[in-house]
């Protein structure tokens, strides 16, 4: 198991590419965590640029797919079931099957679904990228948001992932990594 803490920021400036360098080697699963506002699909983005062998399976759109609402509507954002995470899940494991590589994008705040999606990796490297952000920045990164998931509901889901922190080492990880936030929304 290898970990580390790097600054947010270093995303933006370029030397963060070390872990999108590590990435490149096929195939290997990318977990990222972080709550809502966290800057989880601004750096799937980042990821996936010119990398058509990468591809993203998103709790969100597989709940999207299963409820059949459309995730550009405004409003709340619903809460991913277990049947969504089991969709995610599946298309995973199709794709460790075939030895390709996978960005899974989702908060990851509970221990069994990240567990779960380490099993689902069929014995696939997983890196787990931590986006640690405060939730005063998240919440207000979210007022711009057509979809928005409730204060309350970031704070019960930063706290989640603080408290799982001093263990996601033990989780059968590659490497753990965790980005420290210390900009503005």
């Amino acid at each position: 198991m290898c970990g580390g803490r790097i600054p947010a920021s270093t995303w933006n400036d370029g030397s963060g590419l070390a872990f999108a360098a590590i990435a490149r080697v096929p195939p290997v699963v990318i977990m990222l965590v972080g709550i809502s506002g966290s800057g989880k699909t601004t750096l799937v983005t980042k990821l996936t640029h010119g990398r058509p062998d990468l591809t993203v399976v998103s709790y969100d759109a597989c709940q999207h797919l299963l409820d059949g609402t459309d995730p550009a509507r405004a409003g709340r954002a619903p809460d991913i079931t277990d049947r969504a995470v089991a969709l995610a899940h599946a298309r995973l494991r199709e794709r460790c099957a075939a030895g390709l590589s996978t960005v899974v994008d989702g908060t990851h705040r509970q221990e069994r679904r990240r567990r779960s999606l380490v099993a689902a990796a069929l014995g696939v490297p997983v890196l787990a990228l931590v986006l640690r952000v405060s939730p005063a920045v998240a919440i207000a990164r979210q007022r711009s948001r057509a979809r928005w998931i409730p204060d309350d509901h970031v704070l019960i889901h930063h706290a989640q992932i603080s408290a799982a922190l001093p263990r996601l080492h033990t989780e059968g990880y590659a490497a753990v990594l965790v980005t420290e936030e210390t900009g503005r929304p």
